[in-house]
């Protein structure tokens, strides 16, 4: 998994060029804000997490419905998934959809909600507890990103994590598809194997999935269809080495 680094940093110069040509009674508060937010980045630049923390969870807490609010639960998105503190990171990213739903960095925020998914989902595996909810929920962040805001940078990073996620989730059920085989489990198999043909059809995965179900339909005893399974699987990826004679 790519980390990314923060592009919330470039925006600071705009919002704080925007506080510094308005006026008016809250003029002191944006400016406080406006400071916070920069200490906050500095300690950033400085590598110093802990500090920058410290200054974007005091600006949330002084002016909560600020934009700089909104800049700063997206950096503390990014802090919290670098700490390991995945929930953390994803409850950031919620909460400044729903206080700031047209912030420009909204986009980040989910996908580091995102990426924050897909590591629970792969720690599940390291575990040898698979929670494949834990992948369709990380798929639908992706997904977000994309539908939020198709121009935003992230947007086309998050096309890049679906695609290769959808593998990842196909590669797996299939890993469990041959293991119920090998465990006489034929019927179980075969329909782990359909649902990866179903739900992942422009996966790379698509031809072991037919060549699962042809193994699994022969166990059952049920060579016709296991037949016209093998002749679909001809017909679509004639290299495949399930249909070489």
């Amino acid at each position: 998994m790519l980390w990314r680094t923060s592009p919330v940093l470039v925006l600071l110069l705009l919002f704080l060029s925007g506080c510094a040509t308005t006026s008016g009674p809250d003029d002191r508060r944006a400016g406080t804000a406006a400071e916070q937010y920069r200490a906050g980045v500095a300690a950033l630049e400085e590598d110093d997490r802990a500090a920058a923390r410290a200054h974007f969870e005091a600006l949330i807490e002084r002016h909560t419905t600020s934009r700089h609010a909104g800049q700063a639960r997206a950096e503390l998105a990014w802090l919290h998934y670098r700490a390991g503190e995945l929930d953390a990171a994803r409850a950031q990213a919620a909460r400044l959809a729903e206080t700031h739903p047209d912030h420009p960095s909204l986009p980040y925020a989910l996908y580091v909600a995102a990426m924050a998914a897909e590591q629970q989902w792969e720690d599940s595996l390291a575990r040898g507890e698979p929670n494949q909810r834990l992948a369709r929920r990380a798929f639908a962040d992706y997904r977000a990103v994309v539908d939020l805001d198709a121009e935003d940078r992230h947007a086309g990073l998050a096309l890049e994590a679906m695609s290769a996620l959808r593998e990842a989730i196909a590669r797996h059920e299939l890993d469990l598809a041959r293991a119920r085989l090998e465990d006489g489990a034929a019927d179980e198999a075969l329909d782990r194997a359909r649902y990866v043909g179903e739900h992942y059809p422009r996966s790379e995965a698509l031809g072991d999935a037919m060549a699962l179900q042809i193994n699994a339909l022969e166990s059952l005893g049920e060579q016709d269809q296991a037949g016209e399974v093998r002749r679909m699987l001809r017909l679509h990826q004639p290299d495949h080495p399930a249909v070489q004679d």
